[in-house]
This record gives C-alpha cells, structure tokens and sequence, in this order.
C-alpha cells in the first residue's frame, strides 16, 4: 500500500494535475487530485498531507479558493516530507 502511496501520488504531482490546475485557477480542476491525494494520505497515515488536500478539496467544491498555487505548493513540500519519511520507514525494515 506504501509504495503504491509513493507513485500514484509522486505521478499526480509530478505529471502536475493539482498545479496545472491552480496556476489557471480552474478551482474545479482541483477537485479531483485533492480527492485522490487525500484519500492516499489518510491510508498510509500521511495526516497532515491528507489534511491540507482535504481543506483544498472542501474549497474546491465550495467553488472559492483562495491562493490556489501557494497551497499547492504547499501541498507538494507536504508530499515531499511524507514522501521521505515513509521511505526511511522502510529502510529501517
């Protein structure tokens, strides 16, 4: 499930879903990586990645964002410390 987290995550970010989204400010293209990102997150106890996508996803269908790329950035050094920390996790195994 972890590894999984890893790269179906690192993939949206990378491949830029969230960012192409907020630098247009297409607030209902944010929808849906949130949705994912967050539910990932949850799963593999990422809490305050699943938080920070769950409040940009309630947001999102609220139809306002406010600082959209600045949260996804936000969101990507979220990712980036998760990210780390699960991959010590099993280094240590």
């Amino acid at each position: 499930m972890r590894s999984v987290f890893l790269h179906s995550i690192s993939g949206m970010l990378l491949g830029s879903a969230l960012l192409v989204a907020a630098t247009a400010g297409a607030v209902g293209d944010l929808l849906l990586p949130a949705h994912s990102m967050k539910s990932s997150s949850l799963n593999v106890g990422a809490l305050e990645l699943g938080e920070l996508c769950r409040a940009l996803e309630q947001d999102a269908r609220g139809g306002s964002v406010a600082n959209p790329v600045d949260r996804a950035n936000e969101i990507k050094l979220a990712f980036a410390e998760a990210r780390a920390a699960l991959l010590e996790e099993r280094l240590r195994r």
